[in-house]
């Protein structure tokens, strides 16, 4: 967004031609990331542990683990907070990579979302099993392959770099 608004303002002002360097934005999109984290990160576990979103320890479980008890789960939006904002915020939005690496992000943030879902509200302490925990996984596969090849005209057939088994 920034490269959108300020960069066209170069010819007006010379020092906005930095918006144009991928380093200059990925730097200011990793400190802007930390920054993020470093705010709302006491906030979010605040909120986490205020509406009891927290872990729960199998009373047959080790020792060590009871202290475990209550942390707060679904850290991983702060995570997908500090990650998607900057990445909105610092890189060129017409770039197809970028919309295509934000939604495989947010494709497994729901399949992480879920599993923690089923541990809080279903009462299930293990949230999606290993095997149902890989199906989703596996149809976004088969679901972002077609998307994936078309944006990137990729296919591995076509490429001996990407497939091993081609390799002589």
């Amino acid at each position: 967004m920034f490269y959108h608004l300020l960069y066209p303002l170069h010819s007006i002002v010379p020092g906005f031609n930095v918006f144009r360097y991928l380093t200059f934005r990925t730097a200011y999109a990793i400190l802007t990331g930390l920054i993020i984290s470093l705010i709302l990160g006491p906030w979010v576990i605040r909120q986490l542990r205020r509406y009891q979103i927290g872990e729960t320890i199998r009373g047959d479980g080790p020792k060590s683990h009871q202290q475990k008890a209550g942390t707060p789960t679904m850290g991983g939006l702060l995570i997908l907070m500090a990650l998607s904002l900057p990445t909105v915020l610092w890189s060129d939005l017409t770039n197809r990579y970028v919309w295509l690496l934000l939604s495989a992000t947010f494709a497994f943030a729901a399949i992480g979302f879920v599993d923690d879902w089923l541990k809080l509200a279903g009462g299930r302490r293990q949230g999606m099993r290993i095997g149902k925990n890989c199906w989703p996984k596996r149809w976004s596969l088969v679901a972002w392959h077609p998307l994936c090849t078309s944006i990137l005209r990729i296919h591995p057939w076509q490429h001996r770099s990407l497939c091993p088994s081609s390799r002589k």
